[in-house]
């Protein structure tokens, strides 16, 4: 059985970066690098891009686009996941929190 997310979450915040030309881009990246799966604690984009096989620089650049697009948070130089993120973009929602 499937988990749902929070009956209080809306998708239309995404389905207005879907439609969006360039916001289209990093989201679905996101999604298949697991961006947002990684993310089950407040993480530096080095820590990121080490596990994810990726430049350092480049993904901290990439994210600061998904905290533009409002799919991630920053705070102190680490990155987490917005209830959105947590709620739609993550691969398994059982294992990993949508606010962390």
């Amino acid at each position: 059985m499937n988990n749902l997310p929070e009956g209080n979450l809306s998708f239309e915040p995404l389905t207005r970066i879907l439609y969006g030309a360039v916001p289209t881009k990093p989201l679905l990246t996101g999604v298949e690098l697991r961006v947002f799966s990684h993310l089950t604690e407040p993480r530096s984009a080095e820590s990121l891009a080490s596990e994810i096989g990726s430049h350092p620089d480049n993904t901290r650049l990439f994210l600061d686009g998904l905290v533009a697009n409002k799919l991630l948070y920053k705070q102190d130089e680490r990155y987490r996941k917005t209830p959105l993120a947590g709620a739609f973009l993550v691969e398994d929602r059982r294992r990993i929190s949508a606010t962390r």
